[in-house]
């Protein structure tokens, strides 16, 4: 016989839900072609290629870059303010990065071929280009994605989305990991509800540093909800019956008596 004591405690009611892994998109950039052009010195080549924040993606040869980068030169020269940032601005908007033009600068003419790089270190999610690729202003070159963070995705019952908030804690199990469990709270809660399935929608935040959470792999969330400060037992301590929910309390001495 095991004794244990009914003390106050804090818990509340799980709610049982799954989710879905997903990409973090706050870790994730895309380059979009600004300017027809050609690509040269292309250093990324499949999906999955492993790149390191400031490292070389590719080069572009476009006929108007050099058009303005000739002209940022010769407001250098000039001294002109005014016209300095005008055409820097132009430059930025064209797609040139702000280490390219410092290379600019620094070199004293035209870049032929003007080169990109890495704002992020991540993985490389989407590519579509070949040494020589013509792009067309609008296309996307490229998407690197960090997944040392990702968002899992929960859908939950509209009858319980009322008892979730942000902060909400919730406890993660992972079916292809098993002895894996992490804790997170709630971030955010989406506002619409799914007419099919009549689930909502819930993002957590899920540290991710050995990268064996991937987008796509499925998540048994269980949330504690309407957490109180309660008189706990042991759950081994109650015992069901037709007449009802008892625990035996003991009197001292080796006696005991049921209560409900």
């Amino acid at each position: 016989v095991r004794l244990a004591k009914a003390e106050m405690t804090t818990f509340g009611r799980i709610i049982r839900s799954y989710g879905i892994v997903a990409d973090n998109q706050r870790l994730q950039t895309e380059l979009t072609a600004r300017l027809e052009g050609w690509i040269e010195d292309l250093k990324v080549r499949a999906v999955g290629d492993q790149v390191k924040e400031g490292d070389l993606l590719f080069t572009v040869y476009a006929p108007e870059f050099a058009v303005s980068q000739r002209d940022y030169l010769d407001a250098l020269k000039g001294r002109d303010r005014t016209r300095i940032e005008s055409v820097k601005t132009r430059l930025r908007a064209f797609g040139m990065q702000e280490r390219a033009i410092d290379e600019l600068v620094k070199k004293g003419s035209a870049l032929d071929f003007v080169p990109y790089y890495a704002d992020r270190t991540g993985t490389v999610a989407m590519i579509d280009l070949r040494p020589g690729s013509y792009v067309r202003r609008g296309s996307m070159l490229t998407r690197i994605q960090d997944y040392s963070q990702v968002w899992l995705m929960v859908s939950v019952p509209e009858k319980d989305l009322g008892f979730i908030s942000v902060g909400t804690p919730a406890r993660i199990t992972f079916p292809n990991l098993p002895g894996r469990e992490i804790l997170s709270k709630v971030e955010y809660i989406y506002p619409t509800v799914d007419a099919k399935t009549r689930t909502g929608q819930v993002r957590l935040v899920l540290e991710n540093p050995d990268g064996q959470l991937r987008p796509g792999a499925y998540a048994d969330v269980a949330f504690e909800v309407a957490n109180e400060q309660r008189l706990a037992v042991p759950t081994e301590a109650i015992l069901m019956s037709g007449g009802g929910r008892y625990v035996v309390a003991s009197l001292g001495k080796g006696r005991f008596e049921p209560r409900s």
